[in-house]
């Protein structure tokens, strides 16, 4: 018995290893977004269940269809659309076929066997973390040979009553509606990366566990109690649920959401004196059970209860399969309907199919008695406990600043409702701030900062320095930003369609930001793969890629999608924020960019200032190129416009400068990041989630990534180096400007001295050099300052205002004033108005007090 246990969980780990990544790999290659992972997952859900109703022997069919689907699995991410579809539709006969045989295996189990639940939720958690090629191809080969059957029980089993099913299929549907309408309440706290998704699962198993084999299994083998009990259940599902959609609407309260996660039995408990932050791998888990225990642990035992005990005389693979089919009728059902046109009305119609579910389940004992008793819970529950309404929720408090959903002026709510999270903008309690409004997909904040904003419009300008035609047609992918789409437009872009998943957050980014005002884009779509036609110009950047589902759109199906929207000419642009990227990503997406676009893609470490650079991936299809003369008036208008924005240019030398390699990117665990069904993309981008507290964290890995795209003493090095000399101070905890977290480090003004002499004429080094040389003297750093700026000004020559000034000002701390005036004077002959120079010179000759400096000295350093 204990073996055949064994051999039992071992099967349906395999199984739904190649299951889910047989709806990865769909869902991936219908387009990527949420609904269309949704409907393969229901899809493969739906094929199983149907084969598990009628369990039986499949001789050398079963061998033959789950080659079939470990096959599909493999080729279906570089499969077009509507091929895609018809591999998927082509795959519920295999699907069917093993759940046949599935079934078969499964007879004599019955429902309070623990291998398939062990199985199914180890399976669960293996296939989130990723699994690549090899283990993949192992577990294809691990489901050839299933586990003997209880042949004589399977054969002498008797069919189930039919209102028996029909209960059974309606507790199915309202749990499958359940969880997509739970899921946006119980992922608003955290960021949504594997490791927290599996914490919320183990928490939700528990809680199921404790329904099933506890509350249900109690009745299950009782006919009256099973179904009068399982509908008082139901009921209490009904009224959890709607507990769950109030304590959701409360988390941003500090006076609500602080008791949950800092009360004083809790931390006793926990043998700790600080609440729980995200950070802590308990604070999933227990938001989790605290929101969603009872309605979880009273659905489970309606479940159960409906699906009966193991003496009940209907085959339990039948049961199990019945109960498959409706949740994911439920689950498609609501991705499919619900969502899209009663997304707001989604937690009242929920409420209202789990007391119709009761109600059923209370009928089904016996008419003239239930149907009182449905009457009861159906109404009593709508009119006495009443449904609940859309949760309406800021952030979690976390910090001085309080998040509240934003409103226009008809107090319509920023909000809607999508298929995985709440999807809305958040209004800071700081209206006078820059960037008080904010895009989020739960609690994944999507609009950058307020100062590194116009940092997005250089990465959408610098590609076009490459570009081999104009960008009359573009298409953006990832996250909706208002100044790319601004300077797109500036720059001659005569149509801009955005490509959002979901595509709500283009809708409230446009309708409740103020950045949006006067602008407009003239094409919407979830992903690349569902965009109208070809473009000449295409920029994905996704900022959440911790997020598994985000994650999709640098995948290899969502890359070669996006590719497959480039016009011949045209370019194809990915950027990467190395701080919540790793290594590896890189070189693994400009290898798979640059072969769906027959080229080679070409990378290049774009700097912003001293401030952490971006990794800007280009490629081209070949073919459909401007005339020369036409491509060169191009090149010069981006790089005027790129120097109007703070990065000045050379015509020769700057590019080659910040072009970067990826023959050392190479990740430390994975041999590669986008191979194979379940490839372990999520896992490895878990650790780039942000949190409260993240110290010097996404520094470090800017730095790990960036010393890996060119060889020592590299501008990408450089920058690197940079990155990794950052430290946590007091600083970075106060509301001070981003200059004044900067640290500093001697190594750095030595590569960049270094870069400096070997590269006398570029501009973009002179640039950095300026933004580097003031900060030292801003930090006091004399010696630094010093040994850099005297080589830069005196050796090089390189007499700009800002260098003069800023070796000026080293040379005053120096007690050297009358030097000081001289380099003054020599900048103020460049440009009179220079407020910098006219400072140091007041302050040399003694007119100025040294102390009174202004913070906005070194603001707008633009190069204008």
């Amino acid at each position: 018995m204990i073996v055949r246990a064994i051999r039992f969980a071992g099967y349906s780990f395999a199984l739904t290893i190649v299951l889910a990544g047989l709806a990865d790999a769909a869902g991936s290659a219908l387009g990527g977004s949420q609904i269309d992972v949704m409907l393969a997952s229901c899809l493969v859900v739906l094929g199983l269940g149907a084969g598990m109703v009628r369990p039986g022997p499949c001789g050398s069919m079963h061998l033959t269809s789950g080659l079939v689907l470990g096959l599909a699995a493999w080729i279906l991410p570089s499969m077009p659309r509507w091929a895609a579809a018809l591999l998927l539709l082509g795959s519920i006969m295999p699907l069917a076929i093993v759940g046949r045989r599935f079934g078969q295996a499964l007879a004599g189990t019955g429902p309070g066997g623990i291998a398939l639940p062990i199985g199914l939720f180890f399976g669960l958690v293996a296939a989130g973390f990723g699994m690549g090629p090899w283990l993949y191809a192992l577990m294809v080969f691990g489901i050839l040979w299933p586990p003997p059957a209880a042949a004589l029980q399977d054969e002498e089993a008797a069919a189930a009553p039919r209102l028996d099913r029909v209960a059974l299929v309606a507790i199915s549907v309202a749990a499958g509606v359940t969880w997509v309408a739970m899921r946006p309440m119980i992922t608003v706290f955290d960021t949504e990366n594997v490791l927290q998704d599996t914490r919320r699962m183990v928490a939700l198993g528990l809680a199921f566990a404790i329904g099933w084999w506890a509350l249900g299994a109690a009745i299950a083998d009782s006919r009256k109690l099973r179904w009068w009990g399982g509908a008082a259940m139901a009921a209490a599902a009904a009224v959890g649920f709607r507990r769950t959609a109030l304590t959701t609407d409360r988390l941003a309260v500090p006076e609500e959401f602080t008791p949950i996660v800092g009360s004083d039995r809790l931390l006793s408990w926990l043998d700790r004196s600080e609440r729980l932050t995200e950070i802590d791998e308990l604070y999933v888990p227990w938001l989790t059970l605290v929101l969603a225990a009872f309605p979880v642990i009273a659905l489970a035992g309606a479940w159960r209860a409906a699906a009966g005990g193991d003496a009940q005389d209907a085959r339990w693979p039948v049961r199990l399969g019945l109960l498959l089919i409706g949740a994911a009728l439920g689950v498609l059902a609501s991705a499919m309907v619900l969502v899209p046109q009663f997304g707001n009305q989604l937690p009242a119609l929920t409420f209202a199919l789990l007391l119709l579910a009761a109600a059923c389940m209370a009928v089904v004992q016996e008419l003239r008695l239930g149907a009182p008793l449905a009457a009861v819970l159906a109404l009593g529950g709508w009119f006495l406990v009443g449904p609940p309404a859309t949760p309406e929720t800021g952030r979690p408090f976390y910090d001085l600043h309080r998040y509240a959903v934003a409103r226009n002026n008809d107090e319509v709510p920023a909000q809607r409702t999508t298929a995985a999270a709440y999807a809305r903008v958040l209004e800071r309690d700081t209206p006078t701030l820059d960037g008080s409004y904010q895009l989020h997909d739960g609690l994944n904040q999507l609009t950058p900062s307020a100062d590194e904003s116009p940092g997005w419009e250089v990465d959408a300008l610098f590609p076009l320095l490459l570009a081999q035609r104009a960008p009359t047609r573009t298409l953006l992918v990832g996250v909706p930003h208002a100044g790319t789409v601004r300077t797109l437009r500036d720059f001659g872009a005569s149509e801009v369609h955005l490509a959002v998943d979901p595509p709500e957050l283009a809708q409230l980014a446009w309708g409740f930001t103020p950045e949006w005002a006067g602008l407009s884009f003239d094409g919407l779509s979830s992903t690349a793969a569902r965009a109208d036609g070809e473009f000449d110009f295409a920029l994905l950047r996704e900022f959440a890629l911790w997020d598994p589902q985000r994650a999709r759109a640098v995948r290899t199906a969502g890359l070669r999608q996006f590719a497959a929207r480039i016009a011949p000419g045209g370019t194809a642009v990915v950027v990467l924020d190395p701080r919540r990227a790793v290594p590896g990503l890189t070189s693994s997406i400009a290898r798979e960019l640059g072969s769906a676009l027959g080229t080679t893609a070409q990378v290049f470490v774009v700097p912003k200032s001293f401030f952490t650079p971006s990794i800007v991936i280009v490629a081209q299809r070949p073919g459909g190129a401007m005339p020369e003369a036409d491509r060169e008036a191009l090149h010069f208008r981006a790089r005027t416009a790129l120097r109007e924005r703070g990065l000045p240019l050379s015509q020769k030398g700057d590019l080659e400068l910040l072009r970067a390699t990826i023959d050392r990117d190479q990740s430390e665990l994975f041999s590669d990041l986008l191979a194979g069904p379940l490839p372990p993309l999520a896992l490895a981008l878990s650790a780039t989630a942000p949190f409260r507290a993240e110290e010097t964290r996404p520094w470090q890995r800017a730095s790990s990534v960036l010393g890996r795209l060119g060889p020592e003493g590299s501008l990408a090095w450089v920058l690197g180096l940079h990155q990794g000399s950052q430290l946590y101070s007091l600083k970075d905890t106060q509301v001070v400007p981003r200059e004044e977290k900067i640290d500093l480090s001697k190594e750095v003004f030595d590569g960049l001295l270094a870069l400096c002499r070997s590269h006398p004429d570029s501009q973009v080094l002179r640039f950095l050099a300026e933004s580097f040389g003031y900060a030292a003297v801003r930090k006091r750093e004399v010696e630094w300052a010093y040994n850099f700026l005297s080589v830069l000004v005196d050796e090089l020559n390189w007499r700009t205002p800002w260098l003069l000034v800023a070796y000026g000002e080293t040379l005053y701390e120096m007690l050297e004033a009358e030097e000081a005036e001289k380099l003054a004077d020599e900048a103020l002959a460049q440009r009179a108005d220079f407020e910098p120079a006219l400072r140091l010179r007041a302050v040399a000759r003694g007119e100025q007090d040294p102390f009174l400096e202004s913070r906005a000295q070194h603001e707008g350093h633009n190069h204008r």
